[in-house]
């Protein structure tokens, strides 16, 4: 997995001398090419604070001050949500002190998914229960087939996930067939997605907020490279 040796963050402040930072090698610029897609637009009426965080503030709004990583979770059962998790346990300093806020959306109660999380030290994280996944489908992540679900690449992650790293497998709290995905939110606009091709697929949050602007550094200037 890359890292990024640069530290960024965002700002409201424009970095004059960010043209000067050269990208990274192309092999190197993305992670899951195949799956992200710059500017996504979503699907037109889609009203971002029709769903509130489990802090009562509607996610349009919260975008507008702040960017959001916008994390959809697979059913807490699953290995590789609970892989995804203890990613973003490692990760969420970096992501918080590059002045990103995570949203974690899951098909849990509320209840539930604190003790769930709680194991990750992360219970304090904004979060939406989504338990008809109509937010999941908003952002197009479906459900997926028998190939997404439980082809040979995804058997043998999940031995390496469950089994060596330990993330392990507990039942079934929510749709087993949902598709995860992240997004990147800003001012009411989706500036990077990923929707998992495979539910095995593994995302880096930190690069996946970082990368963007380190392959472009003229996209925006509220970010901070350096």
């Amino acid at each position: 997995m890359p890292t990024c040796s640069l530290p960024w963050r965002w700002t409201s402040q424009s970095a004059p001398w960010a043209k000067k930072i050269n990208p990274p090698a192309p092999e190197r610029r993305r992670i899951h090419e195949r799956d992200m897609d710059d500017q996504t637009q979503l699907p037109e009426g889609t009203e971002l604070d029709r769903w509130s965080t489990s802090r009562g503030e509607g996610l349009g709004a919260l975008s507008e001050r702040t960017p959001v990583l916008l994390v959809f979770l697979r059913h807490a059962g699953c290995t590789f949500c609970r892989e995804a998790m203890a990613d973003l346990a490692r990760q969420r300093r970096r992501i918080e002190e590059a002045g990103v806020h995570i949203v974690l959306v899951h098909m849990s109660s509320r209840e539930r998914f604190r003790q769930f999380a709680g194991g990750y030290q992360l219970e304090d994280l904004d979060h939406i229960t989504n338990p008809n996944r109509d937010f999941y489908r908003a952002f197009g992540l479906k459900r997926g087939n028998l190939r997404q679900l439980f082809g040979l690449e995804v058997w043998k992650r999940g031995i390496q996930a469950g089994l060596r790293d330990g993330h392990g497998l507990g039942a079934a709290d929510g749709d087993t067939t949902q598709m995860p995905g992240a997004f990147l939110l800003h001012k009411r606009a989706v500036i990077r997605s990923h929707r998992h091709f495979l539910a095995s697929d593994r995302l880096h949050y930190f690069l996946f907020c970082a990368l963007p602007f380190l392959d472009n550094p003229d996209r925006s200037p509220d970010v901070q490279t350096a």
